[in-house]
């Protein structure tokens, strides 16, 4: 099983209100796939899914909503992962969105951004200088 995309960036939106964007677990086997986002909030948290749970038929694909819903005006940053029946590995999946409200606007976030910081974690470079 594949995810349509790795990242999903909401991009800079008012805070407050609820914006959705559409992922699609694609199954290329000719056996269903039992799925599951397993940290992912079902309906309660910033970032959540409309089927954080399902099977993917045989040779087909599903499509899943993801739900941003900013409650300050910060930058949102979530990894989930999927787990999928018989796969080697689970999927993992970004999810980013900046919200903004009349008086606070924060920098943007991109997932450059999470790779360029993934990045220097690795490599042993501290966030701030001791």
């Amino acid at each position: 099983a594949t995810l349509s995309t790795h990242s999903i960036n909401f991009g800079e939106v008012r805070g407050s209100r609820t914006y959705s964007k559409t992922l699609q677990i694609h199954n290329d086997s000719d056996r269903a796939a039992p799925y599951h986002f397993i940290n992912a909030d079902h309906q309660k948290g910033v970032f959540w899914f409309d089927r954080h749970v399902g099977i993917v038929p045989p040779n087909s694909f599903m499509v899943v909503s993801v739900y941003f819903g900013p409650l300050a005006p910060i930058n949102y940053y979530k990894q989930v992962f999927c787990v999928v029946k018989g796969a080697l590995s689970p999927l993992t999946l970004h999810l980013i969105g900046s919200a903004h409200n009349e008086k606070v606007r924060p920098a943007k976030l991109e997932q450059h951004h999470v790779d360029m910081f993934r990045g220097m974690q690795l490599n042993g470079i501290r966030e701030y200088p001791p």
